[in-house]
């Protein structure tokens, strides 16, 4: 049993061998040929996704492309534009960073790679920045002051973001937060930037120490303590007689007002308004007026000396319904003008001078009621 498995152990061992001098024959070069051939034919179908329009298809083979020749940072490189042609930001970013990573020796591609990060990288962080804003609007504080603050770290060129960020967390009585996020905006905002202002400023207000608590007060005396403390009397001055004399004695039933009502801005809103309304009747009224006397004028031709209408020019039903018109429009016409005149009456009284101001005065026979409007 033992020579057995020592027989098979050797030959496998044999064929171990052979595997390995047939792997040793074939060149290097060989399998890279087939790489490079393989990664080239992955590129031309990428190209073609990408004038196609697919740009995420190309962007997946471009990166296909370059997993089997890495030799080539230009695979990389369009992977990333096609990405972010089809607005997929995050692999974009991931394709432009690992390509900036290259030792590329295309100055002017690496270039225009750093500049196509930056304007992903902004992209995103507007997109956090909307999310923020509709959590703001919501009412939810905390989230929107978290989206603001990740905001920023996805992009730092622009600072606005931790601004408003700190603005939040110290409405939501952060002070560490809200300072930390301060600093760092005035550490990346551009020095002409009209948000430096008010972070400088309530990044003081934040760094004040807390006033102290007020002063207990004495405790009150009492009836012991009181009588312990001895109190000096002294005796008020008599004022001369001329001075007595000068003092006019209360007139009874005189009193100060006790009640001052102030209400002008909303009387005078309402005065206007009314105003506008009467001044508008009184047209309407006028115009009502004048067309009623054009009509009635055109009317009369058709009468007689005698008042009555001639029916060899007009007929009794025509006469009758074009007067029955006439006193209608007489009507809406004093309609309107006598509710225009009131309401203009009304808007005058409503628009007062001064404040409104109600004065009571009692006396002991009878309260009188004063006002001013």
């Amino acid at each position: 049993m033992t020579t057995v498995r020592l027989t098979e152990f050797l030959r496998f061992l044999r064929m171990l061998l052979v595997v390995a001098a047939v792997l040793a024959a074939v060149p290097t070069s060989a399998w890279a040929l087939d790489a490079h051939k393989t990664a080239e034919a992955l590129a031309a179908r990428a190209a073609k996704a990408f004038e196609s329009g697919d740009m995420s298809g190309a962007a997946a083979s471009y990166r296909e492309a370059f997993k089997i020749d890495n030799s080539e940072p230009a695979y990389l490189y369009a992977a990333a534009r096609a990405a972010h042609a089809a607005r997929d930001l995050t692999h974009a970013e991931a394709d432009y960073v690992a390509f900036l990573a290259l030792a590329s020796t295309d100055a002017a591609r690496v270039h225009r790679a750093e500049s196509d990060l930056v304007a992903v990288r902004t992209e995103r962080s507007e997109a956090v920045v909307m999310r923020a804003e509709q959590a703001e609007a919501a009412g939810d504080a905390l989230l929107a002051a978290t989206l603001y603050a990740d905001a920023f770290g996805v992009s730092n060129h622009q600072a606005e973001p931790l601004l408003k960020a700190a603005i939040l967390e110290r409405q939501l009585h952060d002070t560490t937060g809200a300072m930390r996020h301060l600093k760092q905006y005035l550490a990346f905002a551009p020095a002409d930037a009209s948000g430096r202002r008010m972070a400088d400023a309530l990044l003081r207000q934040l760094a004040e120490p807390a006033l102290p608590p007020p002063a207990a007060q004495p405790p009150a005396r009492t009836a012991a303590t009181t009588a312990a403390v001895p109190v000096a009397v002294t005796k008020a001055p008599t004022a001369p007689a001329s001075s007595l004399a000068s003092v006019s004695p209360p007139v009874r039933g005189a009193a100060p007002p006790v009640a001052e009502v102030s209400g002008a801005h909303a009387r005078r809103v309402v005065g206007w308004s009314v105003l506008v309304v009467g001044c508008l009747g009184v047209l309407a009224g006028g115009g009502l007026a004048y067309w009623a006397d054009n009509q009635q004028t055109d009317l009369n031709r058709f009468k007689l000396p005698t008042g009555n209408f001639d029916g060899r020019l007009i007929s009794v039903d025509d006469a009758v319904a074009k007067q029955a018109a006439v006193n209608s429009y007489w009507t809406a016409a004093a309609v309107a003008g006598g509710v225009g005149v009131v309401a203009i009456v009304v808007g005058a009284i409503l628009l007062p001078s001064s404040h409104a101001e109600v004065a009571i005065a009692p006396s002991w026979d009878r309260l009188t009621i004063v006002g001013r409007f």
